[in-house]
């Protein structure tokens, strides 16, 4: 977990996050993923980040500003699964 945390504190944020998803569980791994996946910003992040929460994070003795957090990323990822998938030739068309 050292080079997740070297990572995240020269702010190499999608680094840091790819790594955290690798490390062991702790509830320090858990603050930095949701940290991570917030930055990061993408549905994708928030996914991968919610699919690695193993029972050893300690998920349940969160506090509740980032039980409001962890929340807000699963929100999004619900949000976007009710979306449609873009059409074909729509992505990458600028205006």
């Amino acid at each position: 977990m050292r080079a997740a945390d070297q990572a995240f504190d020269d702010l190499q944020i999608d680094r840091a996050l790819e790594l955290y998803l690798q490390a062991p569980p702790s509830r320090k791994r858990l603050a930095r993923l949701i940290l991570c996946a917030e930055h990061v910003g993408t549905t994708e992040a928030a996914r991968r980040m919610l699919d690695a929460i193993e029972p050893e994070d300690d998920i349940k003795n969160l506090p509740t500003s980032w039980s409001g957090r962890l929340n807000a990323l699963e929100h999004k990822c619900a949000a976007n699964q009710s979306e449609p998938p873009p059409r074909a030739g729509s992505i990458g068309r600028g205006a």
